[in-house]
């Protein structure tokens, strides 16, 4: 894993505090247990002065705790003060030979005639000095103050380097050499890592971040720097040592030193400009694609169908293209060093200098277009016009570039409120059609409800026979068929439209099968056809998710055709569970009959919409040519399959499955079935709530007929005051009344306080559309009753739900 430049230079800097620590525990310790080697390294070598080394120990603690926290920070300061006040008492003490200097007070038994040259010397006060000012200025948040803290450091290494050197030379005891003829050898070094250590304390500026650049100022100071440290040193030393063998003199020894300088400088010089002569064929390669690269961006920014806008740090504009010049209304030199606000209202201008301030110094690098939502920009002539924006930033050379992308969102925002206002305008129509049906399938199926209602009445009576009772039992079948149409019709609306809705409840096929082929077999017993119904085991006490109308009207629909197409024979019901997985299953119904058949020329016009397979057919058997596609429609919503199977003379086998969730078992469906129809036998007190005449007649007669004591109710509001005074076995409900309608009366009996609230509500109406469904059932109703009423049908719900075994509610 690659480690970075920075963290490679504050480790030096960690060395360093360590190795200076390290330094000073180690001639502390030799003072205390008079060890020589640690106080003077060689023999006849200045002593390290035990005050140096306890300035070591702090400087070591401070250079260490610099990058801390906070607190060690401070600690860090504090450290450095004191180390300013000490070493600065020592150095005017020392040059003013004063009598008190810290060093005699802290150790006067060690500073003293019997130990030569233990003194600190005042070249090593001055660096503890300089040491100390470093520490105070790069605890500096300012970023030239903390530069100035290195040049401090700089100097230190200089005093510590002189030292060092002259010790190399054989000078450091030299008289000549006051005041640093007194610096012990491992004071000058402990300086000179010291020095290190202060210098690469903060690498982001001043001189150390010149010589770690990059760039061609960098590579130069990395390569000069250790050469003019150490060849001249060498060569001084070299020069020196040659003199005192008596190879040369003074004279030639200064020459040679010279002439080993100069040429070493020419070797620098020439290497410097070979690095400047490549450097600027780099820089003149980079200025070509940089050119080339302005050229591409000036294109780009000509048809740039955005306006692009750049500004500096301070959100001063420094780039404005020309599609922005055409959308605000400002010369590009009109605008540029001016604020970017000015393409802003006033009152958004406050919080958009903030906002892109918070922008600049966060880490997300770009906000793309639309983030913050529709902004409003204000041209030249004060106009302002909705638009979205993009920001990016870019930082060169710590200096950041801010680029707006804004587009006029006025066409926009006129095609959204179009669109809008299309979509307002289609969900009327919608809604208008909804009630045109809604509206249509009631006044039909009213008139529709007497002649059926009366029909059924008449065929009851048993004084009725010969030709009156053929001709009744006509207009039942003809009214029987013309709700087909009208049920047919509506229902293909509503599916075109998508307007066909789903309510999921847990349901049993195996009551869902019964009742289908309790509704047909009036019809199939008037033709002599056995209907048989064949149920797998597993669906007996089995119940699971789904519409139960819905799947009723798909298999109803494929019953009645079996029996319609079917002259002599029998028809089978089947169904069985199949491909259980985790709770899940996938349901399939069979309707098998032994009719006509299909020809297979004519299967594919199956489940097409006003399509039969022989033009014949509708005149022979009837139908609008709806059934078969409403089904289809009907599944596919379901997410399950339909299909069919037929052989010409032999019958038909029409088939679908669905998936389906399976749900905790309930109570026996058998049972239940079977307490419904023993309910017949039981008189229920029953609340007929109709606003028409011929309608109650019908509905109070069929009630009558089956025993059951009724009551009317000519709206809403007398049926909440019937209900209140008496209790009810059941109510059936009409929807539209005057005074009050039945959803409005359903919620007010909800509400009661009483038993009451929890009678069983049946409506009973011509509002048959599954949108309105759903309306009675949030209302609190039961079920519903499709007008016309049949009269099987009636009696049959009338017995569900008064059933013992039956919860009302």
């Amino acid at each position: 894993m690659m480690v970075s430049r920075t963290s490679i230079l504050r480790g030096t800097s960690d060395i360093a505090a360590a190795a200076v620590l390290l330094l000073g525990i180690s001639v502390l310790i030799g003072w205390m247990l008079d060890v020589e080697p640690l106080k003077r390294v060689m023999p006849g070598y200045v002593t390290m002065n035990p005050l140096t080394s306890v300035c070591f120990i702090a400087s070591g603690v401070a250079l260490w705790l610099t990058d801390g926290s906070p607190m060690q920070r401070r600690a860090a300061l504090i450290i450095a003060v004191l180390l300013l006040i000490v070493s600065a008492w020592q150095l005017v003490a020392d040059l003013a030979s004063a009598a008190f200097q810290p060093d005699e007070i802290l150790f006067a038994t060690a500073i003293n005639q019997s130990v030569p040259m233990s003194r600190m010397a005042p070249s090593t006060a001055a660096g503890f000095v300089l040491a100390a000012a470093s520490f105070m200025f790069i605890h500096s948040e300012i970023g030239t103050t903390r530069s100035a803290g290195q040049y401090f450091a700089l100097a230190l290494g200089c005093i510590a380097l002189f030292s060092t050197v002259a010790y190399t030379y054989g000078a450091g005891t030299h008289a000549a050499l006051r005041p640093f003829n007194l610096m012990a050898l491992h004071t000058s070094w402990g300086l000179f890592v010291l020095a290190i250590g202060l210098l690469f304390k903060d690498t982001r500026t001043g001189l150390i971040s010149l010589i770690m650049s990059q760039g061609l100022a960098g590579q130069l100071l990395r390569l000069m720097i250790p050469a003019v440290i150490i060849v001249p040193t060498i060569l001084g030393w070299l020069t020196i040592r040659a003199q005192e063998q008596g190879f040369f003199g003074s004279s030639l020894a200064v020459t040679m030193l010279a002439t080993f300088s100069i040429i070493l400088l020419f070797i620098l010089t020439v290497a410097t400009a070979r690095m400047i002569q490549e450097a600027d064929a780099e820089r003149q390669r980079r200025m070509k694609v940089v050119r080339a690269s302005e050229e591409r961006l000036a294109g780009i920014l000509a048809i740039a169908a955005d306006a692009i806008i750049s500004a500096d740090a301070d959100q001063k504009i420094t780039l404005f293209n020309g599609w922005a010049e055409s959308l605000f209304g400002y010369s590009r030199a009109e605008v540029l060093g001016q604020p970017l606000d000015i393409l802003l209202p006033e009152r958004f201008r406050k919080h958009h200098a903030a906002y892109v301030q918070e922008f600049g110094e966060g880490d997300v690098k770009a906000r793309p277009m639309g983030e913050a939502g529709q902004i409003f920009a204000r041209r030249k002539d004060g106009s302002t016009f909705p638009a979205e924006a993009s920001i990016s930033k870019l930082a060169i050379d710590d200096q950041l570039i801010y680029t707006v992308v804004m587009r006029d969102m006025t066409e926009k925002r006129r095609a959204d409120m179009a669109l809008i206002k299309a979509k307002n305008d289609a969900e009327a129509a919608m809604r208008s059609q909804s009630e045109f049906l809604a509206n249509m399938s009631h006044e039909i199926r009213t008139p529709l409800n007497s002649i059926a209602g009366f029909t059924q009445l008449l065929l009851t009576n048993d004084a009725l026979q010969g030709q009156l009772r053929a001709q009744v039992a006509k207009i039942k079948n003809s009214a029987a068929a013309l709700t087909t149409v009208v049920n047919d019709i509506l229902d293909y609306s509503k599916l075109e439209e998508g307007m066909l809705t789903l309510s999921m409840a847990p349901l049993s096929p195996k009551e869902l099968v019964y009742n289908c082929v309790s509704i047909v077999s009036p019809a199939a017993n008037a033709r002599d056809i056995e209907i048989d119904v064949e149920l797998s085991p597993n669906l007996d006490e089995r119940r699971y998710l789904g519409d139960a109308n819905r799947m009723q009207q798909v298999l109803l629909n494929l019953l009645s055709n079996a029996v319609k197409f079917t002259e002599r024979g029998r028809v089978t019901v089947k169904a069985r569970e199949e491909d259980s997985d985790d709770g899940c299953a996938l349901i399939r119904f069979e309707v098998i009959d032994t009719g006509i058949g299909i020809k297979p020329e004519n299967m594919g016009r199956l489940f097409r919409r006003f399509s039969q397979v022989d033009s014949s057919a509708s005149r022979h058997y009837g139908g609008t040519g709806l059934g078969l596609a409403i089904c289809k429609r009907i599944i596919t919503l379901m997410g399950g399959q339909i299909g069919a199977e037929s052989e010409p003379g032999k019958g038909s086998t029409f088939w679908f499955h669905l998936p389906m969730e399976r749900m905790a078992s309930t109570a026996d469906d058998g049972a239940e079935h079977r307490g419904s129809d023993d309910a017949g036998n039981v008189q229920r007190s029953i609340l007929l709530v109709e606003d028409i005449d011929l309608n109650r007649e019908i509905a109070v007669a069929m009630l009558e007929r089956a025993g059951h004591a009724v009551d009317v109710a000519c709206d809403g509001a007398q049926a909440v005051s019937k209900v209140t005074d008496r209790h009810y076995d059941l109510i059936l409900m009409d929807i539209q009344m005057p005074t009050m309608d039945g959803i409005t009366a359903t919620r007010l009996i909800r509400s009661l306080d009483s038993e009451n609230c929890a009678v069983p509500i049946i409506a009973m109406t011509a509002n048959v559309l599954p949108d309105e469904v759903d309306r009675f059932h949030e209302a609190g109703m039961n079920g519903h009753i499709r007008k016309p009423v049949e009269l099987d049908d009636l009696i049959a719900q009338v017995n569900r739900w008064t059933s013992e075994t039956r919860a009302a509610v």
